[in-house]
């Protein structure tokens, strides 16, 4: 990163002030240090004292370029000791472009944003690998709670996972948690055993690993038409691989083996035998929510005697991988004392409980969320000054960031939040003459100092506090960066902007309106310089409370264990609603 800075900003530091900063003073906002720069050959995460003197010579690039930073001496210094340590290697020559598919680089927080990369997803063993059969598991409780039988017959256990069904309808066990292709991938291992009695083309014996689009009932004959499944076929004694009612494609290699069988959230379904990939197929499958399922038939109508096909061994496992288009549909926030039309910009801060802020006409609004999830109103005693566009920062001692009606980047400390709740204003950037300031958002580099990002006549503007103490200035290159990154296309305009830092990868939504119309694209990087632009991420239901609108998208601040959570206004052409929405990440 710093080399990249280096190539960027030439003589930044020298022109301006000693930047990274940002202070803990009487606005509530915590102060900035510059203690955060490793010393030379060393390892960005394993040294404590690595500050840069004031002034020191910024000198040139590091002819080595093996390690992280490239060059410890640049001056600018927003990734601490604590930030990640990717190596320049993982920048192409022109340092404009994140190599993401260097295998030293694809497990990168930035690079894992959008990836199924193993590296880049959380598991989570929804069955642990399991024996089934004689002493081992014989009945279905051993598959876990949302394991559940279906079919007439159902299944039995005695000698192996044995389907059940028939000539006329299918059995076996389905996994009533439902697993979200949007964000999530799934992987059922199993050990197959083919039946032991000669199969003849009459025979209609199978046990196939799925994936369904809705769970079958129980207790009843049911035709069970997977979603996308692995299927051993005793017709044809070998294994299929089938999506869509059609084989995809027949394997020639002896079904006795453990399969593994994967569909990813970019549609990919992947077979592996004896942990040897056989096949990788792309968009085969559309992603939705789906439930994993063991379905086939039993018996083998010419054969005499012998076992059936089944499965000795299974596991499955759900990977939660950080999807940016896996948003969900948003639903309005219900409150106690409904606000009017005339809202503005909402933020969410996630705690206990959890706060929402809005400006409605100019006033500051701010709600609690009860035990019931509906927002109550909190009588708050503040200055009678108008403010805009506030958003709520730190859940453990929350403030507000918001304008003022001159423009100026306000700082609003909240005491006695509990009691008699009383916001002091305090300014961090000047306004500005005959200027137009929107959607000012903060959020807190690795070394725990802050950097705030508002746009000016639609323009976005990257500020840092200054050395001194003496208020934010701004980064011109940095703003240079990110307004080319986020420009507009012809028919657009940048309305909104919200910047976060998840898991040392900088997130920043924009929201951008299209005649009467919105959509929301989503931009991430390591260090604020090189991008990765992600495309639209949210836009518009096209029916119901968000039908047209979807306007100031912003994630929330605190966190959801397992899941990002955002606010925005959505319109259907008459009044505009505040929605929230939700998506898995790990």
């Amino acid at each position: 990163m710093l080399r990249r800075l280096l190539i960027l900003m030439p003589g930044l530091l020298a022109s301006s002030v000693a930047l990274l900063h940002l202070g803990c003073g009487d606005d509530g906002t915590r102060p900035l240090t510059a203690d955060m720069s490793p010393t030379d050959r060393v390892d960005a995460g394993q040294s404590a004292d690595m500050a840069q003197e004031p002034g020191a010579d910024l000198g040139a690039p590091s002819p080595e370029d093996d390690g992280y930073p490239a060059n410890p001496n640049t001056g600018f210094e927003l990734d601490s000791a604590e930030g990640p340590a990717a190596r320049s290697s993982c920048y192409r020559d022109d340092d404009t472009t994140l190599e993401c598919t260097d295998v030293l680089c694809g497990e990168l927080p930035v690079c894992c944003v959008g990836a199924t990369r193993e590296g880049c997803c959380a598991g989570t063993d929804r069955v642990p690998s399991t024996l089934i059969g004689g002493t081992d598991c014989t009945s279905i409780g051993c598959l876990g709670a949302d394991a559940r039988a279906f079919g007439v017959p159902g299944p039995s256990f005695d000698m192996g996972l044995v389907t059940g069904g028939d000539a006329t309808g299918d059995g076996g066990v389905v996994f009533d948690t439902p697993v979200d292709l949007r964000n999530q991938s799934v992987v059922l291992e199993a050990v197959v055993a083919p039946p032991t009695a000669d199969c003849d083309d009459g025979c209609f014996e199978t046990v196939a690993l799925a994936i369904l689009r809705e769970a079958p009932p129980s207790g009843e004959t049911v035709l069970v038409q997977p979603m996308a499944a692995l299927r051993y076929s005793g017709a044809n004694d070998r294994m299929l691989l089938e999506a869509g009612g059609e084989i995809l494609h027949r394997f020639t290699e002896a079904p006795a083996a453990t399969w593994r069988f994967e569909a990813t959230p970019e549609g990919t379904l992947r077979v592996l035998r004896d942990g040897t990939e056989v096949l990788s197929l792309p968009n085969r499958v559309v992603p939705g929510v789906v439930y994993a399922a063991i379905v086939g038939r039993t018996r083998n109508p010419s054969a005499s005697g012998g076992e059936a096909a089944h499965l000795s061994r299974l596991s499955i496992r759900v990977d939660t991988c950080d999807i940016p288009t896996g948003w969900l549909r948003g639903a309005p926030l219900e409150f106690t004392e409904a606000p009017g039309p005339d809202i503005g910009r909402p933020s969410l801060l996630l705690g206990d409980p959890s706060l929402l802020a809005f400006d409605e006409g100019g006033a500051l609004r701010l709600y609690r969320q009860s035990v019931s999830g509906r927002f109550d109103p909190v009588a708050l005693t503040a200055p009678a000054d108008v403010v805009r566009d506030p958003e709520l920062v730190d859940p453990a001692a929350p403030w507000v960031l918001a304008l003022g009606d001159d423009g100026a980047v306000l700082a609003g400390g909240l005491a006695d939040l509990e009691t008699a709740p009383v916001l002091t204003w305090s300014e961090l950037v000047p306004g500005c003459d005959g200027c137009e300031r929107s959607s000012p958002t903060t959020a807190t580099a690795f070394s725990g100092d802050r950097v705030l990002l508002f746009l000016e006549d639609g323009y976005p503007r990257l500020h840092v506090a200054s050395l001194d103490g003496a208020g934010y200035v701004e980064v011109p290159r940095l703003s240079a960066v990110i307004e080319e990154l986020t420009r507009p296309s012809r028919d657009e305009r940048l309305t909104g902007v919200s910047l976060v830092l998840r898991d040392s990868a900088w997130h920043l939504h924009a929201t951008y309106a299209r005649g009467t119309r919105s959509l929301v694209r989503l931009f991430v990087s390591e260090e604020l310089v090189v991008w990765r632009a992600l495309g639209q991420v949210f836009g518009p239901s096209g029916e119901g409370f968000d039908a047209l609108q979807v306007w100031s998208f912003a994630v929330a601040n605190g966190r959801d264990e397992g899941a990002l959570r955002a606010v925005y206004r959505g319109s259907d052409g008459v009044d505009p609603t505040i929605g929230t929405t939700t998506r898995p990440a790990p």
